[in-house]
């Protein structure tokens, strides 16, 4: 029976190998029309993205940009279909998912040749009678409304005075789909005057003159503008501004990509929502919840109206006009008006943790003081010490002495003559004898000096102790030819040190208990912090939340202060890993997968740097667990101090992608105070994530 089964060959093993991998989670490929860093494009990846992997944690992703806003020829089209043959021509993809028509016009040609029999989900598509003439064996997805007749209908809701509407779209099928819409709409609004800004017709430059001439009875409805008759390429966050700037009347968009960049608003599609609905799509295909015959072109969109606060008080337009359900973005915001009881609270913390600092302050004064006092009464007993007569004497390598001073001899009671021929080795204590006369006698030449202590018992019975500096002499062979010892009385100076180690002692013991105090204080509010988060909402906890994160540096650098002996400085760079990973469970993230890199070649920071640091540090971090990283990256911090210990230069950075526009609050507001403490000059860098750059003045 056994050999009736056909053995596999290689091929087919291989195989059969890769569809067993590829079934525990999917393998897909998303294709972009455009570029990274381009909104509406990073807008559909990061939600495509989000969406698999909250699905599909060990989804195999695969993200490809053609870049076709900036390059677009015959020539250029077959170099990307010959790279992703090589590509993907040993990788199994489950599904495709398409961002706009450039992308959906490649794969229309390739797709048998390189993606045989894949299915693909489409977004962003602007060209509707392409998408319905698709063989719906392979091909699913949603359509890219703009809904211009909508955004035509809101201008003149919001401005029945509008008599002429300028429409502003460029070559590209984003342009040219909107202008399509244009046409067919025009015939319903015959009130109006339509003028059309081609890109195929005017620069930019051109354009921007056009605008600039419209009257006050007009309005401007934008929905692309990436390339103009020369060819030259925009970025929305570039041109956006720029025809607001130069427009008199409100500027409309269909778009959310553009929102916050000077237009007003309109009814705007979202390529958060594309990409969302098209990476459900593809997992419903993959793991067979819906087949291809069961899916309807999307024609709806998913659009809703958008306004944004600033551009609607620049051009005096009531929010009461809007149509209902509208999202309004830069509304003014009073913080204090909103949270009054949250703010009260918090300045009572502040003040009370403001009082125990000034009660360390005066502590560390007083500290310092008493430090000064003691220094000054050790130089006058080191004086007292260094004018007493010293004892010298000379002896011979084999130990013979030759010459003793009065000092010498009152301090031995005898007499020169006694002394002068007797065996230097005697007057060493008969336990360091040996050792110490070694030590003496085989001095190098480039070492000369050896110093010991001793104690001699006087005649009274009381113990003098004595510092020794023997000094070899050497002669022209390099041979030792005398040694000369001097010897002062440090009896005193040993019963002072003892004294004021002691004293010391017990200050430092003192002072230690105040930081275990102040952390302990520190702690109590901490928790009560976390008791009133308990009854809060959310927001009222996400503002507990930072104030206890900020509370919690101070108790950490005074429990860092109260576990060692040197309350001078602490070990900057385990606070900071320490603070991580306090954050990490506070925001619920996995360190495991959040990691962070912390290069500073001097750890150790005085107390006055490393509280503001410490707080800084926590502003920064805690913003890129709000605001950039979601479950995975990494946080990257270069920390250099000059010579003198203070801070000469910052470099924080994450690797996560900012989703949407972050408004300056009151971290912000923190960052600047605590930077202008530590006399650093702030720069932001914004690049997806946000980049962070402190100087000095003085080092700049």
């Amino acid at each position: 029976m056994l050999s009736c089964l056909k053995p596999l060959n290689a091929d087919e093993i291989k195989s059969a190998q890769k569809k067993l991998i590829a079934s525990s989670a999917p393998h897909i490929l998303i294709l972009n029309s455009y570029h990274k860093s381009f909104r509406w494009t990073d807008d559909i990846v990061e939600s495509a993205v989000g969406t698999i992997k909250d699905a599909y944690p060990t989804a195999e992703l695969y993200i490809e940009y053609m870049d076709t806003k900036r390059n677009y020829s015959e020539e250029y089209l077959e170099n990307l279909r010959q790279n992703y043959q090589l590509k993907y021509a040993d990788k199994i993809i489950d599904v495709i998912i398409l961002s706009d028509d450039n992308a959906l016009i490649f794969m229309q040609q390739y797709h048998d040749e390189i993606f045989s029999q894949v299915p693909v989900v489409f977004c962003g598509i602007n060209d509707i009678k392409n998408a319905q003439t698709l063989s719906k064996e392979y091909f699913v997805g949603i359509i890219e409304t703009q809904d211009i007749r909508s955004n035509i209908e809101l201008i003149t809701t919001v401005l029945p005075a509008t008599e002429t509407v300028a429409f502003v779209t460029d070559g590209t099928p984003t342009g040219l789909g909107a202008r399509k819409e244009v046409v067919e709409a025009q015939a319903e609004f015959s009130d109006l005057d339509f003028i059309y800004l081609n890109g195929e017709e005017l620069t930019t430059d051109e354009l921007l003159e056009y605008l600039r001439e419209l009257d006050l009875h007009s309005a401007v409805l934008a929905p692309a503008w990436y390339r103009d008759k020369d060819n030259v390429y925009f970025n929305n966050s570039e041109i956006y501004p720029l025809l607001t700037q130069n427009s008199p009347v409100p500027v409309f968009t269909p778009s959310a990509a553009n929102m916050g960049l000077g237009p007003i608003g309109g009814k705007v599609n979202s390529g958060t929502v594309q990409g969302k609905l098209a990476a459900q799509y593809a997992l419903s295909i993959f793991n067979g919840s819906l087949s291809l015959s069961e899916f309807t072109l999307n024609m709806k969109g998913e659009n809703a109206y958008m306004f944004d606060s600033k551009q609607l008080s620049r051009f005096g337009i009531d929010e009461l006009l809007l149509p209902a359900g509208s999202i309004v973005i830069n509304r003014p915001f009073s913080f204090y008006k909103r949270y009054r009881r949250l703010v009260n609270i918090t300045v009572a913390v502040f003040v009370l943790f403001s009082f125990l600092i000034i009660v360390l302050i005066i502590i560390n004064g007083r500290l310092r003081t008493t430090r000064r006092v003691l220094a000054v009464n050790e130089k006058r007993y080191r004086a007292v010490v260094e004018d007493t007569p010293l004892l010298i004497c000379r002896y011979l390598p084999t130990g013979k002495i030759e010459f003793v001073n009065r000092a010498f001899c009152r301090c031995l009671n005898k007499s020169t003559h006694e002394l002068i021929g007797s065996d230097y080795r005697d007057l060493i204590p008969y336990k360091d004898r040996e050792t110490t006369f070694d030590q003496i006698t085989n001095l190098p030449e480039n070492s000369p000096l050896y110093s010991h202590e001793t104690g001699i018992s006087c005649e009274d019975g009381t113990l003098n102790w004595y510092r020794w500096t023997d000094h070899a002499i050497f002669n022209e062979d390099g041979e030792i030819a005398i040694i000369q010892s001097i010897g002062e009385n440090i009896t005193e100076y040993k019963d002072i040190q003892k004294e004021l180690t002691g004293y010391l002692k017990e200050k430092e013991i003192l002072l230690q208990e105040v930081h275990h105090r102040v952390k302990n204080n520190m702690q109590v509010i901490i928790a009560l912090l976390h008791l009133q988060m308990l009854n809060g909402g959310s927001e009222l906890v996400g503002v507990l939340t930072d104030i206890s994160n900020r509370m919690q540096i101070f108790a950490d650098i005074h429990a860092s202060l109260y576990r060692h002996n040197d309350f001078s400085q602490i070990d900057f760079k385990n606070h900071l890993e320490v603070n991580f990973y306090n954050l990490c469970k506070t925001f619920q993230k996995n360190p495991g997968v959040i990691t962070i890199s912390i290069d500073m070649e001097h750890p150790a920071l005085n107390l006055d740097m490393a509280i503001p640091c410490g707080l800084l540090m926590n502003e920064l971090m805690s913003n890129s667990f709000k605001h950039a990283i979601d479950r995975e990256g990494e946080i990257k911090i270069v920390i250099n101090r000059d010579e003198e210990g203070r801070i000469c230069y910052i470099d924080f950075s994450d690797s996560g992608i900012v989703n949407g526009d972050i408004k300056p609050g009151f971290g912000t507001t923190i960052i600047e105070a605590l930077s202008g403490q530590l006399k650093l000059a702030h720069e932001v860098f914004s690049e997806g994530s946000m980049h962070h750059v402190f100087k000095s003045e003085y080092h700049l």
